[in-house]
């Protein structure tokens, strides 16, 4: 609108002075008024190109692109008759000038050579003087917001002896009026239009603002030739700040950008290099916040003045970092599960390209890991591993299959894979491979041991077979014996009592007196059938303990009576060595147990300490409470137990002292004995001995039978607490 404006006054200001201009071409008298006319359109023509100078220029330096400008605004008849233009900034300079002469001066005050001056013309403008070179001229000088307008004419140029007709004058003040009316009438037009230009341009912006704050978006106009910066006031908005009337300096812009995003340097680097201008920066809201725009932008040109615009526009893309950034973080916690995962991962999309491996699948394949980038085909990352025995590795022809699958495949280097493969929703694949080789050498290694297994299981089962019928052999051939014990241990018992009751009725001589030699004899024969007859009661208890005819009663007795009866049972053999026997007892200790079957246990290790023990020698007998049970202990100083021989100690027929002397005797049946009674009772018998220096036999017994009180717990409780009342 304005380029139309300034159009349409410099077609009236022409009309004017080709009016003007055309009464030169009458003829009209020579003399002093010829030269004031010239110099009133010299004058004029000051005017007009001072107008045009200053819409070219603005507050802008005048230019030689400015003075092509005015030259093609006006008419040539402005620049007729050797008329020269000069223009030049504050200082005087001269920037730009119609003159063709190489010679042409720098400065205005180099133009003219005299200071004689002598104003000509209806205004008085015009000055009559001479150049440098003594050419007299007439010149008209305006002055502009940044500089100076200096039009100079020679003064032979004007045609004094052209004669005007009358009233040319008047014809010339007509045009000049008519020209003025033109002027005005387009001025009041011209105010109209833009009063309504301006209210549309208003509007227009206001949609335009309402419309890109909708957006998150703003405009930018940064004028790179003053150096500043202008925003819409949708831009104002989206950073918090209050709309500002007039432009921001660059200073101001850089303060709100953040300082690792280069500033407007970095804007301006980056459209030195390229036509357009795209970029991400962050810069500060009101808030003190940091915004996240997208500044995009390009070089544009000031028709009006020449000057240099970066135009464009910024949008926020806070949101859109924000997501990146959580689908960055997103994809980086999913790389690191994957890195993390035992197996060998692999993704492929639907065109079978590499979307996500893990460092465990390219080691298991052998390959490079500068091949496995997103994006790579599969068949060319297949192929630069290790090729499978049979086929590809990986074959993902899937086309047919809605579901998964799962193989194992032999790698050259003798390595097992099993490989599981799923298609995903997309029409990708994803695959998961295990190397089970160690659980096929596992496999193989077991079904040797299986193979071995086996036949040992069928030797085993022979043996088993041959075993048991030994051992039916043996049961047979020791129930026999058994049998054979007990019959034969009857029958010998029925003579034995008469022989030992006819010796004993001899050795008390209740008949009469017979020989002293008889009563020697009688004596042995006593002797020898109480000791043989010891051994029977021995064979037939041990064989009813092997038939299971032996039962127990347990009761709840006091420990030290069924110490002081068995001490009793063995006191005249105890006697008859002189041997002592010591009871070591903390107290009162109460006990359930068969009072028989505990009795036979301590006579037999009685017995045992007193005959492996030598004369005027002390047995001793300790009492003692471990918890809810309690230990018997039995010494002796006798001649010991060797170390290889106390393995067979409990066997029956066993017979330790055979090795040092024979004046035991017996079959070998009390520590078996004892050791079963034990047994029965719910305790261990164990013994400790060394050679010379005697034998401890220790019995550990509960204090009550838990077989007993599962039964008749009541009247055992009833009676334990009844003796311990007592």
């Amino acid at each position: 609108m304005r380029s139309r404006t300034a159009c349409g006054l410099s077609i009236a200001m022409a009309l004017g002075i080709i009016t003007a201009m055309a009464l030169q071409h009458w003829p009209q008298r020579m003399g002093e008024a010829a030269s004031v006319r010239s110099a009133d359109r010299l004058d004029f023509v000051a005017i007009a190109v001072a107008y045009e100078a200053q819409l070219a220029a603005g507050s802008g330096q005048p230019t030689t692109e400015h003075l092509a400008a005015i030259r093609s605004r006006l008419p040539a008849l402005a620049f007729a008759d050797r008329r020269v233009v000069y223009l030049s900034d504050r200082s005087g300079f001269i920037t730009a000038s119609t003159a063709v002469s190489a010679d042409s001066p720098t400065r205005l005050a180099d133009l003219l050579g005299s200071e004689d001056t002598e104003p000509t013309g209806t205004s008085g403008s015009v000055i009559r003087t001479t150049l440098r070179d003594g050419t007299p001229v007439l010149a008209a000088f305006r002055s502009l917001t940044s500089g100076y307008v200096a039009v100079v004419q020679p003064r032979s140029a004007v045609s004094a002896e052209r004669s005007y007709p009358p009233y040319a004058s008047e014809a010339f003040a007509f045009a000049c009026a008519t020209a003025l009316a033109g002027l005005t009438a387009g001025c009041l037009r011209y105010r109209r239009r833009a009063l309504n230009a301006k209210r549309d341009r208003r509007r227009i912006a206001r949609q335009f603002d309402t419309s890109l704050a909708h957006g998150r978006c703003g405009l930018w106009d940064w004028d790179t030739t003053r150096n500043r910066v202008f925003w819409s006031s949708s831009m104002y908005e989206l950073l918090g700040y209050e709309p500002r009337g007039d432009h921001l300096s660059v200073g101001e812009i850089t303060a709100l950008l953040h300082p690792e995003d280069g500033g407007m340097r970095m804007l301006a680097d980056a459209l030195s290099t390229a036509a357009a201008l795209d970029r991400e920066l962050r810069v500060r809201t009101a808030g003190g916040d940091w915004l996240w725009l997208r500044i995009k932008g390009e070089v544009v040109i000031d028709p009006i003045d020449g000057s240099r615009h970066i135009v464009g526009l910024a949008a926020d893309v806070s949101a859109d970092r924000q997501a990146a950034e959580r689908r960055a973080k997103d994809d980086r916690r999913l790389r690191d599960a994957v890195e993390a995962i035992s197996e060998a991962f692999v993704l492929w999309d639907a065109e079978e390209r590499l979307i996500l491996c893990n460092t465990r699948f390219l080691k298991l394949h052998g390959i490079p890991a500068h091949l496995a980038l997103p994006g790579t085909p599969a068949r060319q990352i297949m192929t630069a591993g290790r090729p499978a025995m049979a086929g590809d590795l990986l074959p993902l022809d899937l086309s047919g299959s809605t579901g998964g699958r799962t193989v194992e495949r032999q790698l050259p280097d003798g390595r097992w894979v099993h490989v599981s493969e799923q298609r995903t929703r997309d029409g990708g694949v994803v695959s998961v491979g295990i190397d089970v080789s160690e659980h096929k050498r596992k496999e193989a290694r077991l079904r040797e041991r299986e193979r071995h297994l086996q036949g040992s299981v069928r030797r085993a089962e022979t043996a088993a077979q041959c075993y048991a019928a030994a051992a039916e052999r043996n049961y047979e051939a020791n129930l026999a014996k058994t049998q054979f014990l007990s019959r034969m241990s009857h029958e010998l018992r029925t003579p034995l009592t008469a022989i030992i009751g006819f010796s004993d009725v001899m050795r008390q001589q209740l008949l009469g007196p017979i020989d002293t030699r008889y009563v020697s004899y009688t004596n042995d024969i006593h002797a020898s059938g109480l000791k043989l007859l010891q051994v029977i009661d021995g064979i037939l208890q041990m064989t009813r303990i092997e038939k299971g005819q032996f039962a127990l009663s347990p009761e709840v007795m006091l420990l030290d009576d069924v110490v002081g009866d068995a001490i009793e049972a063995i006191r005249e053999d105890a006697a008859a060595r002189r041997i002592t026997i010591e009871i070591d007892t903390l107290g009162p200790i109460l006990i359930q147990a068969d009072a028989q079957g505990l009795r036979e246990v301590l006579v037999q290790l009685l017995r045992n300490a007193v005959t492996f023990s030598g004369i005027d020698a002390c047995v001793r007998i300790r009492l003692r409470t471990a918890g809810e049970r309690i230990n018997i202990f039995v010494e002796d100083r006798g001649i010991g137990i060797p170390s290889d021989i106390l393995p067979r100690l409990g066997r029956p027929f066993e017979q330790v002292e055979s090795e040092y002397c024979r004046n035991g005797g017996g079959a070998g049946l009390g520590l078996s004995i004892a050791q079963a009674l034990v047994d029965m009772h719910d305790g261990t018998l164990k013994l400790r001995s060394e050679p010379g220096i005697g034998t401890i036999a220790m019995v550990h017994l509960p204090k009550l039978q838990p077989a007993a009180n599962d039964r008749d717990a009541p009247s055992a409780q009833l009676n334990l607490s009844l003796i311990a009342a007592e």
